[in-house]
């Protein structure tokens, strides 16, 4: 503990598995086994105290070993469903990630691609070689671990992205295809993140999407609308320069602040966020 505090800042939180979304599993396990002890209680009772039963008994004797048996299917299901996923560890300066078959950190400056899904799931890779990391509804406080995470990211990566374009470098952020951001916000739980993707480039001068480009200085704003699920980049005369899915880009918060962060040392007016 003392040499990740030393390397990457303090432990913000750590994110385990949900015991809300485990407790769904418990709770639902408990009413089918509930049932089917209930059903041997009353096999028990039949005829005494005028309790009677016509039918056969053998039939409630499997009534109550199916409930049982469910009750057992259902655990199983809720233990292999929160199984591979990962223990998260938020620190200032990086994310550990520790499960079955992984333990791996990654300073927020060098994670290169971060995907929100629409719902309550996220993946990131620090480069295109590299697997990609998931996290979903199961962990707990889900909602604060994508918030942080996205504001950590955006800070440390754009200081990162900034100074390499101040050396002339430039910096890259890689997008999914529209038709492939719209099936994940339908079907959210799919990790299937093998898709060609393309590159927007920022350098000193422009913002380059594919054959298109437009002056740092004439961009306006960057603004999503999640209700609609658009994401635009619009120019100072109010035009749209390009548009797609809110969660096609990849690493928007931080390209956003790259973009505030250029702008501020080039021009009066930073953009502003809607």
């Amino acid at each position: 503990m003392e040499e990740h505090v030393e390397q990457y800042g303090k432990l913000i939180s750590k994110h385990g598995k949900s015991r809300f979304y485990r407790g769904i599993f418990v709770v639902l396990a408990a009413a089918f086994a509930g049932a089917g002890a209930l059903v041997f209680f009353s096999i028990s009772q039949i005829g005494k105290k005028g309790f009677q039963f016509d039918g056969s008994v053998s039939l409630l004797y499997a009534i109550g070993c199916g409930g049982i048996l469910v009750a057992i299917v259902i655990l199983l299901v809720g233990h292999l469903l929160t199984r591979n996923q990962p223990t998260f560890y938020l620190y200032e300066r990086a994310i550990r990630a520790v499960g079955r078959g992984v333990d791996r950190t990654d300073l927020y400056e060098d994670i290169e691609d971060l995907f929100f899904y629409t719902f309550s799931q996220f993946c990131y890779r620090p480069s295109s070689d590299a697997p990609w990391i998931f996290g979903d509804g199961r962990m707990h406080r889900i909602g604060f671990l994508k918030d942080k995470l996205a504001e950590l990211h955006a800070t440390y990566r754009s200081e990162k992205l900034l100074r390499a374009i101040k050396q002339g470098k430039s910096a890259t952020f890689h997008c999914l295809p529209e038709s492939a951001t719209w099936s994940k916000s339908l079907v959210a739980n799919t990790r299937n993140m093998n898709y060609p993707m393309y590159s927007i480039e920022v350098n000193q001068q422009d913002l380059k999407i594919r054959d298109k480009s437009i002056p740092i200085q004439r961009i306006a704003d960057v603004k999503t609308n999640l209700w609609i699920e658009r994401a635009q980049i619009v120019d100072i005369d109010g035009n749209v320069f390009y548009q797609t899915h809110s969660t096609a880009i990849m690493s928007l918060d931080a390209l956003y602040a790259l973009l505030g962060k250029m702008q501020e040392e080039h021009i009066p007016s930073p953009i502003s966020s809607s």
